[in-house]
């Protein structure tokens, strides 16, 4: 093993095990390394701890999407979940709209449009497709689906997974 190799290996004896999820203990550490990180500042590009959050956040998204099973919920409800869950009313939201548009989403009384799920997927830090019901791609014409498509991807490449408390 040349020089390089050695040293290398010896860090990665070290930073290994903050990377490593095999289990739900070793995602809670993940989770609280991350919440460490974002509180010192990490989440900004020229911190030098950002590139071990960004390895993180990949470690704890990949063992999610491994093992925590998701339910099946309809937009309407995710809504309502991620405000309760926030401690926020209607009113807190006025990216997506006022408070009667929040209301009328709810209720169902509204569809989500692509303006309502880019800005609540921003707010939250959680995937477009949350907001989105079986029939959303159907509704919406190609050129509109390709635009939310490329638009989600970009979201997903240019906002990490935010984590709440």
């Amino acid at each position: 093993m040349n020089m390089a190799a050695a040293q290398f290996a010896k860090s990665w004896k070290t930073v290994e095990p903050a990377l490593t999820i095999r289990n739900k203990r070793d995602y809670d550490a993940a989770i609280e390394r991350i919440h460490a990180l974002l509180d010192d500042g990490a989440d900004a590009a020229r911190h030098p701890m950002h590139g071990l959050l960004h390895l993180l956040g990949l470690a704890t998204r990949d063992y999610e999407d491994r093992h925590i099973e998701i339910p099946d919920a309809s937009p309407s409800d995710v809504l309502a979940f991620l405000i309760q869950q926030h401690g926020l009313r209607q009113s807190d939201l006025p990216e997506v709209g006022p408070q009667s548009t929040i209301s009328d989403l709810l209720n169902g009384r509204r569809e989500f449009n692509k303006r309502h799920i880019i800005a609540l997927s921003r707010r939250f830090g959680v995937p477009a497709e949350v907001f989105m019901d079986e029939t959303a791609y159907l509704r919406l014409n190609p050129a509109n689906a390709r635009h939310l498509r490329e638009s989600i991807k970009q979201l997903d490449e240019a906002v990490p997974r935010r984590l709440s408390r």
